[in-house]
């Protein structure tokens, strides 16, 4: 499996019983200069609305279904921040075009510099993270429960079009 981001303008009680009994969460737990840090959900930890996550695993086949929801965002909102320390993640409820800025996304199993793509976007219940306007270059390391992933620059990836790189699944 893949670790996906994961952003909802509702609360789920039960992440598990939507996404896959096969999955798991992580939340934003710390940030320096140069490491993010998420760290591992316990099974029966509610996700909270506009709040960043990560999310990996063997996910149910989708549509996902949600019941009694309280959505907890405007419309006019298609962006809300969350800072901690050096870093401002970013979650998205409208197609986002971060190519060629100083965006950093997750894809697969690596964390990517989007400085040198022409394209790319992040689809809606995403979220990507920017640094603080001198730190860009000191963020080096996302942590994943004791997993390490280095952040690389995607040097020469070219993408011919707008089309999402990521979905849910991978």
């Amino acid at each position: 499996g893949y670790y996906n981001t994961l952003f909802l303008p509702f609360d789920v009680s039960h992440p598990q019983d939507a996404f896959g009994s096969g999955t798991t969460c992580y939340k934003l737990s710390a940030s320096t200069d140069s490491t993010v840090t998420f760290t591992r959900m316990g099974v029966n930890e509610s996700l909270k609305a506009n709040t960043p996550y990560l999310i990996y695993g063997t996910f149910s086949e989708a549509p996902y279904t949600f019941y009694n929801i309280d959505f907890r965002h405007q419309e006019a909102d298609f962006v809300v921040t969350t800072t901690l320390g050096p870093i401002t993640i970013h979650g998205v409820y409208k197609t986002q075009k971060v190519g060629g800025s100083r965006a950093f996304i997750l894809y697969q199993k690596g964390f990517y510099a989007c400085t040198h793509l022409n394209s790319m976007v992040v689809e809606p219940y995403k979220w990507y993270l920017t640094c603080n306007q001198g730190n860009g270059s000191k963020l080096s390391l996302l942590q994943i429960d004791g997993e390490t992933l280095g952040i690389q620059g995607l040097h020469g990836a070219q993408y011919k079009d707008d089309s999402p790189v990521y979905t849910l699944q991978g």
